[in-house]
């Protein structure tokens, strides 16, 4: 009877150090979703559903809580919506929102004691119309057309609410509903953080008139920029996110950096109460917030600012055109390959202060 042999082999295996070891598994530890009171979690294959149980409330931190609050001073209504947010934490600290007294503005910490004399910190609420058109434009052909409103969530439909405007290009005729006569506004809950510093470029040609013209590229550092306090919310009628400068923007000069990282917190829905009579919300109104944040935050820059202005660039350039800008700069920054690019674009990026948001 034939028998196969058998090779053994030696299986290595790096040691690890204990310290080591436990860092990792401190780590995976801390990554692992925890069941809380009245969560349910649930294992799949894409990652872990978590759900509320029957009958329970889940106060996660940013939760926005909106109340009408009566004030005889504020005409005509009489009163005003503010909103209250549920104490969350970005990197361990402590957050505040802008608070309005008396014409005078102060920055409240979330964890305000809300039996001390300042009371629970609450932000006046400023509001936009989601379903109304955006405004008016241009085609391309120069004619005035009507831009579709921005829209809302399809709960909202299901409650009433008006269509949005589908403006005059859609192809979508208006929706004649007579049971959607409920009106709608929306604000947004944004949370900030003050960059530790923000760069702005210029570009100077040397040389202009001779053959050895060369393009000097200099950044100069600002900041840091002092915001009400390290990272704090606002409540505005409509968000629009900061954008960063392109390459092109600095070598024109033109890049103007935010002075914040900004991330959507929470928006809060009104809808009225059918037929309502009026524009501006009242009391009779209902809050629907929607979050887009559950937990605590850390945040990073994506560059340490330097501790001194760092050097100017420099380059040569070829010939040069009528309006100025060298032939030679335009093929090196459209070529990916080139090495000047590289250092181009090395460069400015280390202008760039953004940073970035994450949970844990």
């Amino acid at each position: 009877m034939a028998y196969s042999s058998l090779i053994s082999r030696t299986l290595r295996i790096p040691a690890i150090p204990a310290d080591e070891w436990n860092a990792l598994r401190a780590q995976h530890n801390r990554n692992i979703p925890r069941r809380g009171t009245g969560v349910t979690l649930r294992w799949t294959a894409d990652g872990v559903l978590v759900s509320l149980e029957v009958g329970q409330t889940f106060i996660h931190p940013w939760s926005i809580n909106a109340t009408w609050v009566w004030d005889n001073t504020i005409k005509p209504l009489g009163g005003q919506w503010v909103a209250s947010v549920t104490p969350g934490f970005v990197d361990g600290k402590d957050v505040t929102i802008n608070v309005t007294t008396k014409g005078v503005t102060t920055a409240v910490p979330l964890t305000e004691d809300p039996n001390g004399a300042n009371g629970t910190p609450q932000a006046i609420l400023s509001w936009r119309d989601p379903a109304a058109s955006a405004g008016d434009s241009t085609d391309s052909d120069g004619n005035l057309i009507t831009l579709p409103g921005e829209g809302y969530p399809a709960f909202f439909s299901t409650v009433g609410v008006e269509p949005a405007d589908p403006g005059s290009q859609s192809a979508m005729n208006p929706v004649n509903d007579p049971g959607r006569n409920r009106l709608i506004r929306a604000c947004d809950i944004v949370l900030l953080m003050a960059r530790p510093a923000t760069a702005q470029q210029t570009t100077t040609i040397l040389d202009a008139q001779t053959q050895s013209q060369s393009i000097q590229i200099s950044s100069l550092i600002q900041g840091p920029f002092i915001g009400p306090s390290r990272a704090w919310l606002e409540a505005e009628a409509k968000w629009t996110p900061p954008v960063d400068p392109s390459n092109a923007d600095a070598l024109l000069g033109t890049a103007v950096q935010p002075q914040t990282d900004e991330i959507l917190i929470a928006t809060l829905y009104l809808v009225s109460p059918a037929h309502f009579q009026g524009d501006a919300p009242d009391a009779s109104w209902t809050p629907y917030p929607q979050n887009f944040v559950f937990w605590n935050l850390n945040h990073a820059s994506a560059v340490v600012p330097p501790s001194a202005q760092p050097d100017p660039i420099t380059f040569p350039l070829g010939g040069v055109l009528a309006d100025g800008v060298t032939a030679g700069l335009i093929n090196s920054l459209l070529s990916t390959d080139n090495d000047e690019s590289s250092q181009i674009a090395a460069y400015l990026a280390a202008g760039n202060f953004s940073g970035q948001y994450w949970s844990t």
